[in-house]
């Protein structure tokens, strides 16, 4: 399925194009999705719910993960921020790459 040459845009309407809520239940019940939702819950258990931007809610998943990299895609109107967004990731003592969209 290639989304962006569909016209008709069901899911917008919260009509997809095809059923495939068994397979999407599936995936989300599985052990390792249920580990990645825990993680992912523990940034707004215990009051944190709103107090992080979602970078920070990024970099917070990433670092209960022990991840050590983040790459950034981004599109050339948006180089500015990417920066930014690089110079940022790099304080939070990640190593970054940035790669524009074409």
């Amino acid at each position: 399925m290639d989304c962006t040459k569909c016209s008709l845009k069901g899911c917008r309407k919260l009509s997809p194009c095809f059923d495939r809520s068994n397979e999407y239940l599936e995936n989300y019940s599985s052990e390792e999705n249920q580990l990645y939702t825990k993680s992912a819950s523990s940034l707004i258990d215990n009051g944190r719910a709103g107090t992080l931007t979602r970078i920070d809610e990024i970099i917070e998943y990433t670092k209960i993960h022990e991840y050590t990299h983040m790459g950034v895609a981004y599109c050339y109107g948006l180089e500015k921020e990417a920066v930014l967004l690089r110079e940022y990731i790099q304080e939070q003592k990640f190593t970054s790459s940035t790669d524009i969209l074409d």
